[in-house]
């Protein structure tokens, strides 16, 4: 994953895992801090405060200073999201059902975390590039390579595919835009969205496919 100036403009590959010991305990004393005074305000100094290390320290986990520090920030979130969403999957015992996890999951840890929840409200142009809806933005690349994977169970690799896609899309886009209607951290309102809306589209995509279409709503043996 690449950022610069402390926007995403990569991905994560399937084997990244969370970042551990030291600088893990920095990068969760950065999140601290935006989430009490946003990005912009956020200095190294501020976070070795907050994580009991001296500001050298900071340097010397992260050579590169404040960009690469909020770097790495940026691809332990994004692995910490995916890694708790595949960690609910295999025991989906149907394709509908795992839509509703992956959304509801994603929707959820948003809506949780104070950093994203205190950028959205006094920085959102920070998460713009971060969230891209172009077709490489990091978060649409690295959903399909952790969780279309999962969805194979029930489709074929295209229509997975394309399906994480357009779930992905879906919770980027309530996130900066939530609806008076329909709550995606809400069980009933995420299942009426993928009964009503999102199954219908897999279904007419799967219809070429040689996947028979109970696969759709019967568990793989």
């Amino acid at each position: 994953m690449v950022i610069t100036g402390g926007l995403v403009s990569g991905s994560v590959s399937a084997g990244s895992q969370p970042t551990v010991g030291p600088e893990a305990k920095v990068i969760a004393a950065t999140l601290a801090c935006i989430a009490r005074w946003g990005l912009s305000k956020t200095t190294l100094d501020d976070v070795a405060r907050e994580a009991g290390v001296s500001r050298a320290t900071v340097y010397r986990l992260f050579p590169g200073g404040k960009p690469a520090l909020f770097r790495a920030c940026g691809a332990s979130e994004i692995s910490r999201l995916l890694l708790e969403l595949t960690n609910s999957l295999d025991s989906a015992g149907s394709l509908d059902d795992l839509l509703v996890r992956v959304i509801g999951g994603a929707a959820g840890f948003a809506a949780t975390n104070e950093a994203i929840q205190m950028l959205l409200r006094h920085e959102p142009w920070v998460l713009l590039p971060f969230l891209a809806f172009d077709r490489q933005g990091p978060i649409l690349e690295a959903a399909v390579v952790f969780l279309a994977p999962h969805l194979e169970r029930f489709v074929e690799h295209q229509v997975a595919t394309e399906t994480v896609e357009w779930a992905a899309r879906l919770v980027i886009s309530y996130t900066f835009a939530p609806s008076v209607t329909t709550d995606l951290t809400n069980d009933v309102d995420v299942r009426r969205m993928v009964t009503n809306h999102l199954m219908p589209g897999v279904r007419l995509a799967s219809q070429s496919s040689p996947i028979s279409m109970n696969t759709l709503t019967t568990p793989s043996v």
